[in-house]
């Protein structure tokens, strides 16, 4: 059985440091005096191969997220500003995107707490020019895939991605029979 909550380490001082003191072990039957008396709904993946699968299933229970997120392919362009002030041109694909942020490829060396914006095209009619700081970035290869998160949340994509989805789920099942 899987338990939510975390053990708590008791934090002791001295003159020079700060140390962490493991908590006392607990009997296994019987959960840590910190973790939730209810045990957890789903259970912990137990296998790389489960791990795997839920990190690459944005929308699986266990990979808990603000926001559902929509995998698309989507080509933007916009402006990114570093913090010393300069700004500069932007052209990437969008490949996740939520009503919270969205994630980016591009070949522009953007760091970490830049400030992006650019303009989406979802759908036919639906334009939008979010902007939002990068949150994290990692180099596959020559180019850099974006964590961008909306300075404020935008319901209308919100709103696009929970349609979406509900869509992929309806024709799912129709193949299913």
């Amino acid at each position: 059985m899987f338990w939510c909550g975390a053990r708590a380490s008791s934090i002791t001082r001295s003159r020079a440091s700060i140390r962490t003191r493991p908590p006392p072990r607990a009997a296994r039957s019987s959960p840590s005096p910190g973790a939730a008396s209810q045990p957890c709904s789903m259970r912990a993946p137990t296998t790389l191969r489960e791990l795997t699968d839920m990190a690459s299933d944005p929308n699986d229970p266990r990979n808990r997220r603000r926001w559902p997120r929509l995998a698309v392919s989507v080509k933007v362009s916009g402006r990114w500003r570093a913090r010393t002030g300069a700004e500069q041109d932007l052209e990437a694909l969008l490949l996740w995107v939520s009503a919270g942020g969205a994630q980016l490829r591009c070949s522009a060396p953007v760091p970490a707490n830049a400030t992006v914006r650019f303009t989406l095209r979802l759908g036919r009619f639906q334009r939008f020019e979010p902007t939002g700081r990068v949150r994290w970035w990692r180099r596959i290869g020559e180019v850099r895939d974006l964590g961008v998160e909306f300075a404020e949340p935008i319901p209308r994509i919100g709103e696009y991605v929970r349609k979406q989805l509900e869509a992929r789920e309806v024709s799912k099942g129709r193949f299913e029979r």
